[in-house]
């Protein structure tokens, strides 16, 4: 077993059964919930300050749990949804059962619970809100409108091109998250600046401002020399509150269609502060190297890759700092499928496989406070 060290990871569950964990969410340190699968059957973890226990799902059998997401707002209101060909399913745990909920007739990419009279959901150009009656659904969103700031893009080497206020700028969202009053999708846009030849796509971030969804700018990522199919996205938001935010995007194109290609660039790194999106440096960005983003409860985020030997704190203010490692053997492999953060407290959860001589286990991991003078 992997010893932790301090302000490192340490593990809180380590599992004999064969489960794939996927999504994870916690509304305190009493209330958290995970999703793990094994041949066709999504099965729950759940833990309530005293131990995990398994809770039986009310899902039909599934070809893979990558389609589950799970949403809470407390213990009485627990969110399970599924998207299959049909549209989605939504269950909701009222603390003793499941029950079936309101479904969608499109897929659910993403979802935020705020209450059980406060649901987000996005999927592609659509977002949903639940008002404890009914879904309302509305594009996002359908143009960019005068309150976009202006200003020159920021670029990865090349060319500049300004971006107008009046730019028809329809967006397609993989990721939201809600802090409060504010409310933001995040994903990338087809049109607009930024959009030429072999650039396809650019990073959106778009934003509730109570009455309707409105695009804030981003910034511009383009090469000289356009490789082929290029993209630019935003994958990941974390909203700290009404002046703050966090996006993690990346760069990308069609590899090994002949040619000239750039060096592999490396994720970007995006804070807004109440005004605008700018992009921060952080030793934490390495090409390949980030999966997931996930506030730290103190204004700032935690980055991670693909294990827990790859993980980055980056302060409200910026200051990058990595996780200590936990000491293991060479065959030992802690894999990461989904952060969360635990409300009210700094500590992230992190859930995977922990694979020890060939052997795979599901396996929960916590990140608790870092020492003084890590900040």
């Amino acid at each position: 077993m992997p010893t932790p060290r301090a302000g490192g990871w340490r593990y809180v569950y380590v599992g004999t059964q064969p489960l794939k964990l996927s999504d994870v969410v916690a509304t305190g340190p009493e209330n958290v919930w995970a999703i793990g699968w094994h041949k066709g059957t999504v099965n729950l973890l759940t833990y309530d300050g005293r131990g995990w226990r398994s809770v039986a799902s009310p899902l039909p059998p599934t070809r893979s749990n990558e389609d589950v997401l799970l949403g809470a707002s407390g213990p009485r209101d627990v969110w399970l949804l599924h998207t299959g060909a049909n549209g989605t399913m939504v269950f909701r745990w009222d603390g003793q059962q499941w029950r079936a909920g309101v479904g969608l007739a499109f897929p659910v990419l993403s979802v935020k619970v705020v209450s059980a009279k406060d649901v987000w959901a996005v999927g592609g150009r659509l977002i949903w809100h639940w008002d404890g009656q009914r879904w309302d659904g509305s594009p996002l969103p359908a143009t960019a409108n005068h309150d976009v700031p202006v200003s020159d893009p920021q670029v990865l080497t090349g060319r500049q091109e300004p971006m107008t206020d009046d730019s028809p700028l329809p967006a397609t969202a993989s990721a939201l998250d809600v802090s409060g009053s504010s409310v933001w999708a995040v994903g990338f846009r087809e049109n607009g600046p930024g959009i030429a030849g072999e650039q396809l796509t650019q990073p959106a971030a778009m934003r509730w401002n109570g009455r309707s969804w409105r695009t804030t700018k981003t910034p511009i990522y383009t090469y000289p020399t356009t490789p082929p199919e290029a993209g630019a996205s935003l994958d990941k938001v974390v909203a700290v509150d009404e002046d703050h935010a966090w996006a993690l995007g990346e760069y990308s194109w069609n590899h090994g269609e002949g040619g000239w290609e750039p060096k592999e660039p490396p994720p970007y790194l995006l804070h807004w502060d109440g005004r605008a999106w700018t992009e921060r440096k952080s030793a934490a960005l390495r090409p390949y190297c980030c999966d997931h983003l996930i506030g730290d409860g103190a204004g700032g985020v935690v980055i991670g890759g693909d294990t827990l030997d790859d993980t980055w704190h980056v302060t409200s203010s910026g200051v990058t700092t990595r996780i200590p490692r936990m000491r293991a053997s060479p065959d030992t492999y802690a894999g990461i499928r989904a952060l969360a953060h635990i409300p009210g407290t700094r500590t992230i959860m992190a859930i995977g496989t922990l694979k020890i001589a060939d052997q795979d286990h599901p396996a929960i991991a916590i990140r608790e406070p870092a020492p003084p003078g890590e900040d």
